[in-house]
């Protein structure tokens, strides 16, 4: 067993032993018992080299995404909407519910995925726009699940009613230098499914076309055709409410 201690207050420096020690690994015991100063034993030392830094910026105590570790309690982040998606409605094991999530990225380019449920899904899904800027804090940290989150990042937040998402002004505009771009060129060497941020010259947008889909159900689709200055030229296909 490891315990991770995030913050400390002192009560009392001056403590009697109840007892001796004990020690679980048996080759800790002599470099545990130090007096000059403390000695790490490899298998501390691997454990400790994985560990994420706890680093925060400015006088707001805003933590960058890529410090976010699921052992951390005390957080605030803040980041621009990328990408929002429709609340949906979900059946598991006997229980009915509500799922919304949206994604964000921060003034360093890290991205990560936000995601709510139920009535906190009902609650945000009006209130979180594309394109705008948001404080987040005091979120559920975790291991991301790639079946559902297509992003790179192994972590995901997900909120509850105790969680704080408050919309930034202009003058808190979380991403002053913006997200790295991925030429266009770049594109055709990547795999299915990879989430990019791409900025180009329109040249053509399509006119609205109806799809109709296999369940019976009709969606609407545009094609708008982009270049940028690696001199090449992509197709965007706009579904549903973005066409």
């Amino acid at each position: 067993m490891t315990i991770v201690i995030l913050s400390l207050e002192v009560k009392q420096s001056d403590c009697p032993f109840f007892d001796k020690p004990v020690y679980m690994f048996k080759e800790q015991e002599p470099e545990m018992m130090f007096e000059d100063g403390p000695s790490t034993s490899k298998r501390s030392l691997q454990f400790a080299t994985k560990l994420p830094s706890l680093q925060t910026t400015t006088s707001e105590n805003i933590s960058p995404i890529k410090t976010l570790n699921p052992y951390q309690n005390k957080w605030t982040i803040k980041g621009r909407v990328t990408h929002k998606c429709p609340i949906k409605a979900y059946s598991i094991a006997m229980k009915n519910g509500h799922v919304f999530s949206f994604d964000i990225v921060d003034c360093e380019g890290s991205k990560i995925r936000i995601t709510c449920f139920d009535e906190i899904a009902k609650l945000h899904s009006n209130r979180v726009d594309i394109g705008s800027h948001y404080i987040i804090s005091k979120g559920s940290v975790k291991e991301s699940n790639a079946r559902y989150n297509k992003l790179n990042s192994h972590l995901e937040i997900t909120l509850s009613d105790a969680s704080i998402l408050k919309h930034c002004n202009n003058e808190e505009r979380a991403d002053q230098q913006g997200p790295p771009f991925t030429p266009i060129s770049e594109l055709f060497h990547l795999t299915n499914n990879t989430l990019v941020d791409i900025i180009g010259l329109v040249l053509y947008v399509g006119n609205i076309i109806p799809i109709h889909k296999k369940d019976g159900s009709q969606t609407q689709k545009r094609v708008v055709k982009i270049n940028d200055l690696s001199d090449s030229i992509i197709d965007i296909n706009l579904w549903g409410p973005m066409a």
